[in-house]
């Protein structure tokens, strides 16, 4: 019965934000799980787990993991977090784009080097733009001569 609660409420949040005035929320740090996805707490205090969208950073016990996480964690900590909404992942959660400060941060996670453009999901130009910055200058992750995405390393294990 709780599974059908939790759907029905995921739903209607999601309806909500697609209402004009809705479209955006706007909250702060809860926890940064790993470089590509944290929660965020609203004014009222509830907690919403977002993934950011178009980009994946390293698995937990991956190369360069705690990095990008400490790396997303500067870039939210302190700071008024603004969430639009792109969607949910196959497990139901919602996917945004984030930004702080009029910056992208998924654009920033991608820039430093801590995440890969996820191409699976998105064709963000400017991500493949700044991946191959990235990569040409060897920021972040791509220090290593053949770092392995972790859609890879996923499949692998």
């Amino acid at each position: 019965m709780s599974l059908v609660r939790n759907s029905f409420y995921l739903s209607l949040f999601f309806l909500l934000l697609s209402l004009e005035g809705f479209a955006q929320v706007k909250g702060t740090l809860g926890l940064v799980i790993d470089g590509d996805s944290f929660y965020m707490v609203q004014d009222n205090g509830r907690r919403i787990r977002i993934r950011l969208s178009g980009i994946d950073s390293p698995e937990d016990d991956q190369a360069y993991s705690q990095e990008a996480k400490a790396y997303l964690i500067s870039l939210l900590e302190g700071k008024e977090i603004l969430m639009t909404p792109n969607g949910s992942d196959k497990l139901g959660r919602p996917v945004a784009v984030i930004s702080v400060e009029g910056k992208n941060i998924a654009e920033e996670m991608v820039r430093s080097g801590f995440a890969w453009h996820y191409k699976k999901y998105s064709n963000d130009p400017v991500l493949d733009q700044l991946e191959a910055e990235a990569r040409a200058e060897k920021r972040g992750l791509w220090k290593d001569p053949a770092p392995i995405a972790p859609w890879i390393y996923k499949k692998a294990k």
